[in-house]
């Protein structure tokens, strides 16, 4: 998002979006948790998300967690370092990590990749070795950073699990959930077809019963109590059963990551996943940057068992946020097109973050300049503006001038706005094309238009 402003009056607000630059041939799908613990065998522990975004990412989704489980517990020589797998259109980045004492054998994080176009350079094996140092390929790379965070993350998981059983418990935890929760789910859809049974028990006699007395011949009978007793089957309703299914698989999910740890341990793996693979994708196209994520740069920063922090990588290299090295003005104020004002700080809370910064994000106002919102924070102006650059070159917001009545809004570029269209009307119930032919092409200031939008909805409640 660049943001120009002319000098004429009134002011003029312009935007131009610019699409976000990545040259990563592959996308994220998801990330998954083998374990094998001693006299259980191999499980799946954990799998994210549980409905893939497209309708072609289906085999890491549909693989039974059975089948998952076999397929990545792999022998002790394959084990202690990258392995890539790609099977069909799926590549498979995984990293089993064997365990000599405790109650876990094995446990192995996988990272589910989607090409984004037809590739041929895959990196097999060798993927660390000084005899690929000159193969800069974007696929070699993209593959490469995804095993160096999953190294990253398995250092550290090792390291609590050596300490305080850490994915033990926690996946021990998150298998039993899951178990109770099919089992009882499962009671609750046999409740429910039975009772459709005896509806249509019912609704069978009650035919024969009127067949009786109106004289209805043998076969008209005999298709009517075809389509009383005919109940919903897997095989007839497929769609409907798949997308049952997929809202079992979401409600475990939530409880997953709402689930409080054991006693000893502080953090939620599950959630800890989860934000590892928002880390690994929050450079694709499709993704929406979190509050956290645009503070905290170009990498992301995990907290295992939330006091073990891991440098998470993304898999593309490109931004799909413009940031800028502008440098803002006392005159000048900050718009959040990402994230507002309020979410970075609650964002902040769970972090670190210094003091001043939280001060500033508090008083922000478009419709102030940088030297009255330094006032209101009680920050000298200096440090107002080093924070401000600071949160304008991570992409958290853009320079602006200030916003006020005589503002006039000018949208130099409708690229982005179909992919927005359904967001922002279910955001604010009114069409995104509407609003931006109302805000920019009248040529009006922000103030007539304001007065006119007022004077509109009092004409229309006296109307009423």
């Amino acid at each position: 998002m660049t943001v120009s402003t002319s000098d004429t009056s009134p002011e003029t607000l312009s935007t131009q979006e610019d699409g976000p630059t990545s040259d990563c041939p592959f996308r994220v799908l998801g990330i998954a948790l083998v374990v094998d613990e001693i006299g259980k065998g191999a499980r799946l522990g954990f799998r994210y998300p549980v409905t893939p975004s497209d309708s072609g990412d289906d085999l890491f989704f549909s693989l039974p967690p059975r089948l998952m489980a076999k397929l990545f517990r792999p022998k002790k020589p394959l084990c202690q370092q990258p392995m890539t797998i790609s099977v069909g259109e799926t590549v498979f980045c995984c990293r089993a990590i064997i365990m000599d004492d405790g109650n876990l054998d094995l446990f192995n994080v996988i990272v589910a990749l989607a090409p984004t176009a037809p590739t041929t350079t895959i990196p097999i094996a060798g993927w660390l070795d000084d005899s690929h140092h000159a193969d800069d390929s974007p696929s070699f790379l993209a593959v490469r950073r995804v095993h160096m965070s999953i190294a990253r993350l398995c250092r550290v998981l090792a390291r609590e699990e050596r300490r305080c059983q850490y994915v033990s418990l926690q996946c021990s935890q998150l298998i039993k959930l899951q178990e109770i929760m099919r089992q009882e789910l499962d009671q609750r859809s046999k409740v429910n077809s039975a009772a459709n049974s005896v509806d249509a028990t019912e609704v069978t006699q009650a035919s024969k019963r009127r067949s009786h007395r109106r004289g209805l011949s043998g076969n008209a009978m005999a298709s009517i109590s075809a389509v009383a007793t005919s109940a919903p089957t897997e095989k007839e309703h497929p769609a409907k059963q798949e997308s049952l299914q997929f809202e079992v698989e979401q409600e475990i999910l939530e409880q997953l990551l709402a689930i409080s740890p054991p006693d000893e341990h502080h953090g939620n793996l599950a959630h800890e996943l989860v934000q590892v693979y928002h880390a690994l994708a929050w450079k694709d196209e499709e993704f929406l940057p979190t509050p956290s994520i645009l503070l905290s740069g170009s990498h992301g920063i995990i907290h295992v068992n939330r006091h073990v922090a891991v440098c998470i990588e993304p898999a593309a290299s490109g931004s799909p946020i413009l940031t800028s090295t502008e440098l803002p003005r006392s005159y000048q104020t900050l718009l959040f097109p990402h994230a507002s004002p309020n979410e970075l700080v609650q964002s902040l809370h769970m972090a670190s973050a210094p003091p001043r910064l939280q001060q500033l994000l508090l008083m922000v106002n478009p419709r102030k300049s940088l030297a009255e919102i330094t006032v209101d924070a009680a920050l000298p102006l200096g440090v107002t503006l080093e924070l401000a650059a600071f949160l304008v070159k991570q992409g958290a917001c853009v320079v602006s001038s200030v916003v006020t009545r005589k503002t006039t809004l000018a949208c130099l570029t409708t690229a982005a706005i179909q992919e927005r269209a359904l967001d922002f009307s279910q955001e604010f119930g009114v069409s995104i094309f509407i609003a931006v032919s109302v805000f920019s092409s009248s040529g009006l200031t922000l103030g007539e238009i304001m007065s006119g939008a007022a004077t509109g909805n009092s004409k229309s409640r006296n109307d009423d």
